[in-house]
């Protein structure tokens, strides 16, 4: 009998991306059919923390790794990385470091190994431009969260998204069958691969991803102050939900924005000439033109799919008033695990001060939502949509 060959996925480091990458490639292998290549899966993890490291062995997200350092900043980090030989004999390897680390990594990792490398970086053109010669194909999943770490990854975060993957601009050996293994990959994420070229990407991916992350920091800047108590109390959900990405890690995004560079920064001015253009209008009271603003945003909001994935997880979400009793929670969360329905993501909020609050459920599957608003409302619970 002829014996199957191990197809083996390295992948660093381990936060939510990497582990997220980890976890949903595992359980593609778990349900797998012999001789495919999800059940020929052996994955290969790096993490910056021991701690890290055990849980995802205990978690079978990984079937063996090491520690590696911080890319960059780490004095000894090349010497380290060449340590890890479990890493350098992999077939593919995903680079899931912060983008301005992940050109100097590949052409490290290439120098020593053999494998073909691919990342996660929202930005592609640099990377790919300074990545020329090495057998690097540009990845950039279209999924992601405003929360960081090992602990926040889940196997589902890539179910449904796109997923852009950039070739280069002179063909690697054997590009297609490259190509062709990486969009396998990609199902096996629970992810649909679009092929884009890396200035296209970046273009796109400055508006609808990195101008969003400014202008949702921009907004909590210009609207609360630590000292303004009043203003923070009077913040509603709708602020909330706005500027929710504002919490993303502020060192990941200063070293996208300074990536992105020129495509976001003509995001930014074609942004600001319409803040300007409402600004003189609302100076004149111009009703029309002001109306006029708000009409086409509404008329254009209507074009974003309202399931899948994007830029940032985009989950069914179920707004429930609850009463503010011991228990009422637990009662709620209990019911949907029950009926085995998974919560991706809630949150919490006050709703009327001293009488009660809302629990946002974030449920990833559109046919798992439809299923909970129909129990919790047969339970008795305030739904609404």
């Amino acid at each position: 009998m002829k014996k199957i060959e191990p197809f083996r996925i390295g992948i660093l480091p381990l936060g939510l991306i990497g582990a997220s990458l980890a976890k949903a490639l595992s359980r593609a292998r778990r349900s797998a059919s012999p001789g495919s290549l999800a059940a020929r899966l052996e994955i290969v993890g790096l993490a910056t923390r021991e701690a890290v490291l055990a849980q995802a062995l205990q978690d079978g997200a990984i079937d063996r790794g090491g520690i590696m350092p911080r890319v960059l900043e780490d004095p000894d980090w090349q010497a380290k990385i060449m340590d890890q030989e479990e890493l350098l004999a992999c077939d593919l390897i995903f680079l899931c470091t912060p983008v301005e680390s992940i050109a100097p990594l590949a052409r490290l990792i290439a120098s020593h190994s053999r494998a073909l490398l691919t990342d996660v970086g929202s930005v592609k053109n640099p990377i790919m431009t300074a990545t020329a010669g090495l057998p690097f194909i540009g990845g950039h999943p279209m999924a992601g969260s405003e929360r960081t770490g090992y602990y926040c990854a889940t196997e589902s975060l890539f179910d449904h998204a796109a997923y852009a993957l950039c070739p280069p601009a002179t063909p690697l050996p054997d590009q297609e069958a490259k190509l062709k293994l990486l969009e396998e990959l990609v199902t096996l994420l629970g992810a649909r691969s679009l092929r884009i070229e890396p200035l296209a990407h970046d273009r796109l991916v400055a508006r609808i991803s990195h101008l969003p992350h400014v202008v949702a920091a921009g907004l909590v800047n210009a609207a609360l102050d630590r000292d303004d108590k009043l203003a923070i109390l009077l913040s509603a959900g709708g602020f909330r939900d706005i500027t929710r990405i504002a919490s993303s890690d502020p060192a990941l995004w200063a070293g996208i924005s300074l990536e992105s560079g020129e495509a976001l920064s003509v995001a930014l001015a074609d942004m600001i000439a319409g803040l300007e253009a409402f600004r003189c209008a609302l100076n004149s009271r111009d009703h029309a033109a002001l109306q006029k603003f708000f009409a086409s945003a509404s008329e254009k909001r209507a074009w974003v799919p309202q399931q899948g994935v994007g830029p940032l997880i985009s989950d069914e979400q179920i707004l429930i008033n609850i009463e503010d009793k011991p228990g009422v929670l637990a009662q709620l969360t209990s019911l949907l695990s029950e009926a085995r329905i998974n919560i991706h993501n809630l949150s919490i909020q006050d709703a009327r001060q001293f009488e009660g609050g809302q629990v946002r459920l974030f449920i990833s599957s559109p046919t798992e939502a439809a299923r909970a608003r129909e129990l919790l409302r047969e339970a008795g619970y305030d739904c609404e949509n």
